[in-house]
């Protein structure tokens, strides 16, 4: 790899400075995410919504209660809170949950392929959705193909450089609690992708 600019030059000749904030780093994700994954379980409880709460592991998703598979814990379709590049990312989570890494964050629409009849089938019918799936494009959702929707989530990094400093969320946040509301919004449009799939079976 080429020294860009000489980037990493600089970086051996600081390097007590970049360690220093390398480490500073984890801590404040540790803390922003936490915040994060407080404010997202607060919008879940006020809606009565599901969800799991781990974003720095990859493992914050939720759901309403209607995609709960009956008497079981698990759901049928959730929304992901994750990365937006799925193979990975060499970025800070907090860059790209502000638009300054090398990907994006937000949730994904995901389904339970098993009760769908499998994966093949739930392609195969996704090849022809129904017209109220337009719907979600309306709402900021990514059409990836297959069944799969994105919507991304960007914080303003100097609003959340204010929040951080006053250890005080809310207005840092609001795009988050709008995209939770979008989620909600696409319900009923998610919904008749649902159904038609399980006609399908």
């Amino acid at each position: 790899m080429s020294d860009v600019g000489g980037a990493g030059t600089l970086i051996l000749k600081d390097m007590e400075m970049f360690n220093e904030a390398a480490m500073l780093m984890e801590k404040i994700e540790v803390d922003i995410f936490r915040y994060l994954d407080e404010t997202i379980a607060a919008w879940v409880n006020e809606h009565g919504w599901e969800g799991e709460y781990n974003s720095l592991e990859g493992s914050t998703s939720v759901a309403p209660p209607s995609w709960r598979i009956p008497d079981l814990e698990d759901c049928f379709a959730w929304f992901e809170f994750e990365n937006a590049n799925q193979d990975g990312t060499d970025s800070y989570d907090v860059a790209n949950l502000c638009g300054c890494g090398d990907t994006e964050l937000g949730f994904r629409f995901r389904v339970e392929h098993r009760i769908f009849g499998g994966k093949t089938p739930w392609n195969n019918c996704m090849k022809d959705l129904p017209e109220s799936a337009d719907g979600l494009a309306r709402l900021e959702f990514r059409d990836e193909g297959k069944g799969v929707w994105f919507l991304p989530v960007h914080i303003d990094k100097d609003q959340l450089a204010l929040a951080y400093e006053n250890e005080d969320y809310a207005e840092a946040f609001t795009p988050l609690l709008n995209a939770l509301g979008k989620l909600k919004e696409a319900v009923p449009v998610l919904d008749e992708v649902l159904n038609k799939a399980r006609g399908r079976i």
